[in-house]
C-alpha cells in the first residue's frame, strides 16, 4: 500500500528528529566533555604555570638577598620586597587550584610553611647584615639554614611540576580525543543532517506531481512563499494595503510585471488587470475573497507596464494582526506564459488528432494492457452501431461473440509479444452481417521498452473482397480462352527465339570488336582519340594521348574535340565500310601550358556504344613528337548493322 505524501513526510520527519535529537545529544555529550577537559588542561597549565611563578620569585628574592650581602647595595632588594609582597598570593592561587588533588593539597602544606620560614630566614638575613654588630658566624648560620629551605622548597616544587605534567599529558590525550569525537560527532550530524535533507527533498520531488489544489489555504499560502523567497526572480511578491493600493515590491515583480518600485508604489493594485477584467470588479472581487476566507486564487491575463500580456497564476493572502484586524494583503504571482502557449499548443494538437481520427475511413482504437478500450474514433461507432461511451472501459467479451473474442485476442497477444506492428485479416460478425477486415496491430511502447498499450487501425475490405472474388471468375474465363490459342502462341514464341539469337549475336559481335579497339589503343604508342559526333565531347583516349596533353585524365575528359585541335578531321557518313582511314588533314592540338603542337590527323567513323562516333589518330608530329610508324593493319573494322 503507498502512504499518501503527508504521512510519508510525517514519518520521515518523525524518524529525522528522533535521529538528530539522539546524535545531537550525543555530540553535545562529546562537546561538554570536550569543554571539560579543555577546561582541565587549562586549569593543569595554570596550575604549571604557579608553580614555575612560585619557584621562579623564591629564586629572585633569594638572588636579591645574596647580592644584598655581597654588596649591601639596597637597590638590590627591590626585587625581594616585590616577591615579598607578591609570594603569598601566589601561594594562596597555587593551593585553590589544587584543591581537586589531595596529593599535591599535602605538599601545599609544606611548601607554605617552608616558604614562610624562607621569608623569615631572608628577612633575618637582611637585618643581620644592616646591623654592624650581628657576628658573622650568625650570618654564616642563616645563609646555610637559607640554602637548605630553597633546597626543599625547589624540591618540592619539582615534585608537584612533575605530577602536574603527567597530569597535563593524560588530561591533554583526553583532550584530543575528545576534540576527535566531537569533531566526528559534528561531521556525522552534519552528515546526516544534508542526507535526510536529501531524503526529504527527494521525496517531494517525486511527489510533486500529486500535490493537490484542495490543500489548506494557510499551507498553500506559505508553500508558494517559500518558493517565492527561494527564487524571487520567477515570483512576483508584493504587499497591497487594505485599499488596494500597492505597498511594497521585489525584483521579481519587477522582472515580471516591469514596474519599478519607485513608479508602481501607492498605485492601484487594478492597473496589473485588463480594461475588460477592472470593468467586471475582478482586482475587488480577489481581494474580497481573500479577506473572507484568508486566500484567494486567481489565474488569467495581466498587463505589463508596456501594455504586453502576460499569463499568471496569482495568489493573495490577507494579513492580520494579533488583534485579528486587517492590515493588506500579500500576492504571490508567476508568470506562465510559457506554460498557457503550451498548454494551448497541445490542446491544439488533440484537437486536430482527434480531427484526423474521427475523420479516417479506418476503424480506430487502443486498447490498455487489460484489453479494456481506452480510445475509439467515430469510424468505429459507425461500423459496429454503438456509442463510444458504451465502448469505453470494456473488454471485446462484452462487444463481441465469443468465437470473434477469441481470435481477437489471440491477435493482440501476438502483437503484444512480438512488440511489433502485425497485420491480420478478420471477420467480425455484426449486426448487417459478417465483414472482412484488414486490421494491423501497433504496440506501443514506453522507454523502459514496455508495452502500454495497443492502438489497432482496422480496414473494411468487404468490398475489396468480393471484387477480388469477381476477378479470379474472370481470371479462370480468361485462362479457359488462353488455352484454346497457345498453339499460335507457341509458334510465335519460336519465332521470337529465331530473332533473338540473331540480334544476341550481333550485340557480341559489337562487344568484340569495341573490345579490340581498346585494346589497341592502349598498346599502340600512337595517340588516339574517340569522340561522339553529335556532342564533340571526348567519350575514350589513350595513355599517349594523354601524356601529349600533359593534364589529367579527369580534366581531360571534361573537353570537346573542338577544345583540342584547332582543326578537327571530317568523317564519312561511315557506310562504306572500309578500313582505311579518311586521308590525313594537318591540324594543331592545343596542350595544357597553352602551347600548340602541330599534328596530322586521320579520322574514321564507328559505333561506340551505341552512339555514333570517330576515331582520331596523329600520324605526324613537330620537334616535340615523334612520328611513329603507323599500325593501320590493326584497326578494326566497323561492323555491319
Amino acid at each position: 500500500m503507498k502512504w499518501p505524501i503527508e504521512r510519508r513526510v510525517q514519518l520521515g520527519l518523525a524518524i529525522a528528529a528522533v535521529v538528530l535529537c539522539s546524535l545531537g545529544m550525543i555530540t553535545y555529550a562529546l562537546i561538554v566533555g570536550f569543554v571539560r577537559t579543555s577546561d582541565q588542561v587549562i586549569h593543569t597549565h595554570l596550575v604549571i604555570e604557579s608553580i614555575e611563578g612560585a619557584r621562579t620569585g623564591l629564586d629572585d628574592a633569594e638572588t636579591s638577598v645574596r647580592g644584598y650581602l655581597l654588596t649591601r647595595d639596597p637597590s638590590f632588594l627591590r626585587p625581594y620586597e616585590l616577591v615579598r609582597g607578591r609570594i603569598p598570593g601566589v601561594i594562596d592561587r597555587l593551593r585553590m587550584y589544587t584543591l581537586d588533588n589531595p596529593s599535591q593539597q599535602q605538599r601545599m602544606v609544606q611548601i607554605k610553611q617552608l616558604v614562610d620560614r624562607e621569608l623569615e630566614l631572608m628577612q633575618e638575613a637582611v637585618n643581620a647584615a644592616k646591623s654592624p654588630t650581628t657576628p658573622a658566624a650568625e650570618q654564616a648560620k642563616l645563609l646555610n639554614e637559607d640554602q637548605q629551605v630553597m633546597a626543599t622548597l625547589r624540591n618540592t616544587f619539582r615534585l608537584m611540576r612533575l605530577q602536574e605534567n603527567q597530569l597535563l599529558a593524560t588530561r591533554d590525550a583526553a583532550w584530543r580525543r575528545n576534540l576527535t569525537e566531537a569533531i566526528a560527532g559534528g561531521a556525522i550530524l552534519a552528515l546526516l543532517s544534508l542526507v535526510l535533507l536529501f531524503s526529504t527533498y527527494y521525496v517531494f520531488r517525486q511527489d510533486l506531481s500529486e500535490r493537490r489544489r484542495a490543500e489548506a489555504a494557510l499551507h498553500a499560502s506559505e508553500e508558494r512563499l517559500r518558493s517565492m523567497i527561494s527564487s524571487v526572480k520567477d515570483y512576483a511578491f508584493f504587499m497591497v494595503d487594505p485599499e488596494g493600493r500597492v505597498a511594497s515590491w521585489n525584483e521579481g515583480a519587477a522582472i515580471i510585471k516591469g514596474y519599478q518600485a519607485n513608479e508602481i508604489i501607492g498605485q492601484p493594485f487594478s492597473v496589473f488587470f485588463a480594461e475588460d477584467d477592472r470593468k467586471a470588479g475582478v482586482p475587488e472581487s480577489l481581494l474580497k475573497k481573500a479577506a473572507e476566507k484568508g486566500s484567494a486564487e486567481n489565474e488569467g491575463w495581466r498587463v505589463r507596464k508596456d501594455g504586453s500580456r502576460f499569463w499568471t497564476n496569482a495568489i493573495a493572502s490577507a494579513m492580520r494582526d494579533e488583534q485579528g484586524v486587517l492590515v493588506g494583503f500579500a500576492e504571490v504571482a508567476r508568470d506562465l506564459t510559457e506554460r498557457k502557449l503550451a498548454e494551448e499548443k497541445i490542446r491544439q494538437g488533440q484537437s486536430r488528432l482527434a480531427a484526423i481520427l474521427d475523420g479516417s475511413p479506418s476503424a480506430i482504437f487502443v486498447k490498455d494492457p487489460e484489453g479494456r478500450y481506452t480510445l475509439v474514433n467515430r469510424r468505429l461507432e459507425e461500423c459496429f452501431q454503438v456509442k463510444r461511451e458504451q465502448i469505453l472501459g470494456r473488454t471485446d467479451k462484452d462487444l463481441f461473440p465469443l468465437e470473434t473474442t477469441r481470435h481477437l485476442a489471440e491477435h493482440d497477444a501476438q502483437a503484444f509479444r512480438a512488440k511489433k506492428a502485425l497485420e491480420f485479416e478478420e471477420v467480425i460478425r455484426q449486426k448487417s452481417g459478417a465483414r472482412s477486415y484488414l486490421s494491423a496491430r501497433v504496440p506501443l511502447i514506453n522507454e523502459k521498452q514496455e508495452v502500454y498499450a495497443l492502438c489497432g487501425i482496422c480496414t473494411d475490405i468487404t468490398e475489396r473482397k468480393e471484387k477480388e472474388q469477381e476477378i479470379q471468375r474472370l481470371n479462370r474465363a480468361l485462362q479457359d480462352r488462353v488455352v484454346d490459342h497457345s498453339v499460335e502462341l507457341m509458334k510465335a514464341a519460336d519465332d521470337l527465339k529465331i530473332e533473338k539469337g540473331l540480334r544476341e549475336g550481333a550485340e557480341a559481335r559489337e562487344r568484340e570488336l569495341l573490345g579490340r579497339l581498346l585494346e589497341m589503343m592502349q598498346v599502340n604508342r600512337v595517340p588516339a582519340w574517340v569522340y561522339d559526333v553529335e556532342t564533340l565531347g571526348l567519350l575514350e583516349f589513350n595513355d599517349a594521348a594523354l601524356s601529349l596533353h600533359g593534364s589529367s585524365r579527369e580534366d581531360l575528359s571534361k573537353l570537346r574535340v573542338t577544345d583540342l585541335f584547332t582543326i578537327v578531321p571530317k568523317v564519312d557518313d561511315g557506310n562504306s565500310g572500309g578500313d582505311a582511314l579518311n586521308g590525313p588533314i594537318a591540324s594543331r592540338q592545343r596542350v595544357k601550358d597553352g602551347r600548340t603542337i602541330p599534328l596530322g590527323l586521320l579520322a574514321r567513323p564507328v559505333e561506340w556504344k551505341g552512339c555514333n562516333a570517330a576515331l582520331v589518330v596523329a600520324v605526324s608530329a613537330s620537334e616535340s613528337y615523334p612520328s611513329p610508324p603507323i599500325q593501320s593493319a590493326s584497326l578494326p573494322s566497323q561492323p555491319a548493322s
